[in-house]
């Protein structure tokens, strides 16, 4: 499984550097079907944006390509590089396929995720790390898992529709996009319906992870932070 997810991530780094050759028949290389391609813009076309939950499994980078040149709004959150030159290639990357970059742990960076959402476009989140922004523990392969909180919260403040994607490699050595919508739960309780909605976006990402095991991020510390 080691050597299985490591050739995954070599040979995601070799698509991505030879992206502008693919660009132009990046429809052969990613399959998106016409039933997908409708769940998301029937999601789009309620007017109140979408926020798009995925995690580090398959090719995510060519997830967001894939959507940004079908046409469709698309933006996505991450995190600044220690290096500001990183960076600014990312940017310039996800630019090129029509993907804006929101950093995070830039001012105003809020503002630009309430913007897209109010405009009516995609906001991506990946949100199968452990890191240090809000989070939440909800479960992940059987054991607690502190998960970022700030999708649900998103699309719980907001009424922004819900769409958990991914793109993972077929057999044949393309790719593949499948998507589902999760229809958050309002209590009244903020806090337990962020909980909720967390954990349930969660399970599709254990099950996406459970379909194409070598092609997650295994290397990450996932359970490193625990319930006192």
């Amino acid at each position: 499984m080691a050597r299985r997810c490591f050739a995954h991530l070599g040979r995601c780094a070799f698509e991505l550097a030879c992206i502008r050759q693919m660009d132009p028949r990046i429809g052969e290389w990613v399959e998106w079907t016409e039933d997908e391609r409708r769940l998301l813009e029937g999601a789009l076309a309620r007017g109140r944006g979408v926020v798009f939950v995925s995690g580090h499994v398959g090719n995510w980078e060519l997830l967001a390509r894939r959507v940004g040149l079908g046409g469709l709004p698309a933006s996505t959150i991450a995190k600044e590089s220690t290096d500001w030159r990183l960076t600014r290639i990312v940017e310039r990357f996800r630019t090129q396929g029509c993907v804006e970059s929101i950093w995070r742990g830039q001012p105003g960076a809020v503002k630009r995720m309430l913007r897209v959402l109010k405009s009516g476009g995609i906001l991506g989140l990946l949100i199968d790390q452990d890191t240090a922004v809000q989070s939440v523990y909800v479960p992940f392969f059987g054991r607690p898992a502190s998960t970022p909180r700030a999708a649900a919260d998103l699309a719980l403040r907001t009424g922004a529709a819900v769409v958990v994607g991914f793109c993972q490699r077929k057999e044949d050595g393309r790719y593949r996009l499948s998507m589902k919508e999760i229809s958050p739960l309002q209590t009244g309780d903020a806090n337990n319906d962020a909980v909720a909605l967390t954990r349930a976006m969660t399970a599709e990402i254990e099950g996406a992870i459970r379909r194409t095991p070598e092609q997650w991020v295994w290397m990450h510390s996932r359970w490193k932070t625990q319930p006192c």
